[in-house]
């Protein structure tokens, strides 16, 4: 299991700068359904130090303020979000940004501008390695990824009570995306061990060409979004997890399937992603979990 002190330079970091001075604005990070996995541990993450920032999105960003990107694998050259993030508070000039525990590959040419006002969080060695190379005038720090401190038990009370469940019914309407997530609701619900086995394999840009799966068996790709309502991100975790509840062992190539999976005590093997994301976050904190495996040579 993830070590308390794994995340405590995290917490001092975010501490500190919440009760700093200038506004504190979040933007999740835009993602498929284990991205929600990380908005909801996240949510729980500011709960537990008393932080309340401003739901943003890039544009709301302005001079002065204090920014925070959530956590995932998206500084990487297959994405560009985390970059723009970084671009605009380059742009408007920030007081501080941070960017929450990441994998980080390319994107050499912003990297190379940032200065001491911003702080990489890294969720494995080798980012840690290359962002300490292309922006050696950043801070960076260590810490696994936030949905590993995900409360499951919190999240589901959380979903079950019957004011939030109203909340949330009338966001989704409000907002626009019920339709998209009852059509979630449904194709997840297809989704069935065989034999108490679940198997979910990438069916995207990241996939290995001998384990690309078949997108309407991709729990994680069956929704997306840039979860900028934390009752979204909540409601989508608590459906992901019922979806992995239901197996007794859980083979993927994916992620969050995997460390949602790890969370619910099932036993998981993991196989790589095309570059090498799921190998580097076993090492640095999967494999402190008795019940997690990674396959070298997957079959």
């Amino acid at each position: 299991m993830i070590r308390h002190e794994d995340w405590y330079e995290l917490s001092r970091l975010l501490t500190e700068l919440a009760h700093s001075g200038p506004p504190v604005r979040y933007v999740p990070n835009t993602g498929n359904a284990g991205d929600a996995l990380i908005a909801s541990a996240t949510w729980q993450l500011f709960d537990s130090l008393c932080i309340t920032p401003r739901l943003s999105s890039l544009g709301a960003i302005s001079g002065g303020d204090i920014a925070i990107y959530g956590g995932g694998g998206n500084l990487v050259p297959e994405y560009q979000d985390c970059a723009w993030f970084l671009k605009r508070c380059l742009a408007v000039g920030v007081a501080r940004a941070i960017v929450l525990s990441h994998t980080v590959r390319g994107h050499e040419a912003v990297l190379q501008r940032l200065d001491e006002r911003f702080t990489i969080v890294c969720r494995d060695s080798e980012s840690l390695d290359w962002v300490r190379q292309t922006a050696p005038s950043a801070l960076t720090v260590f810490a696994p990824d936030v949905a590993l401190r995900l409360d499951v038990p919190a999240l589901f009370g959380w979903c079950a009570r019957r004011s939030n469940r109203v909340r949330f019914a009338l966001d989704a309407i409000g907002s626009g995306w019920l339709p998209k997530y009852w059509r979630w609701r449904r194709q997840a619900a297809r989704l069935r061990p065989v034999d108490g086995v679940l198997t979910v394999f990438r069916s995207d840009i990241e996939a290995v060409p001998t384990l690309v799966g078949a997108r309407r068996h991709d729990l994680s790709d069956l929704y997306g979004s840039s979860f900028r309502s934390r009752l979204e991100a909540d409601f989508v975790s608590r459906d992901f997890l019922k979806v992995l509840l239901q197996a007794r062992k859980v083979y993927s190539n994916r992620l969050h399937v995997g460390i949602g999976a790890a969370l619910l005590g099932k036993q998981v093997q993991l196989a790589n992603n095309s570059y090498g994301k799921i190998a580097a976050v076993f090492e640095a904190s999967l494999s402190e979990f008795g019940n997690v495996r990674f396959l070298d040579r997957p079959p």
